[in-house]
């Protein structure tokens, strides 16, 4: 089992831009953090990803926390933080950092 939740730390925390409509927080995590199942069944994590979990705002911005599975390769996981840097949404990315140590975005 691997732990998951607030106060363990994360290998990527994405916070969003505020006053987002939940449709744009949902087209993010849809088009930038998941990829279409094969077989038209809804949405898998991006390649690599072991957990997603939704966390609670920070100034007005709505928080993802990801880990990465240990064997996720270099390259899944550059390529998932230069997809979230370069989405418009994204306020702030963190690193290896647990979401309740996160108390600020300035």
């Amino acid at each position: 089992m691997q732990p998951i939740g607030p106060t363990v730390k994360a290998d990527i925390l994405v916070y969003l831009n505020s006053n987002l409509s939940h449709e744009e927080v949902n087209t993010f995590i849809r088009t930038v953090l998941s990829r279409p199942d094969p077989e038209g069944r809804g949405d898998d994590l991006a390649p690599g990803v072991r957990t997603q979990l939704r966390l609670r705002p920070v100034e007005g911005h709505e928080g993802i926390a990801l880990t990465f599975f240990p064997n996720a390769s270099k390259e899944q996981r550059e390529e998932l933080l230069r997809s979230i840097k370069a989405s418009p949404v994204v306020y702030r990315v963190l690193e290896n950092t647990a979401p309740d140590s996160v108390t600020t975005l300035k």
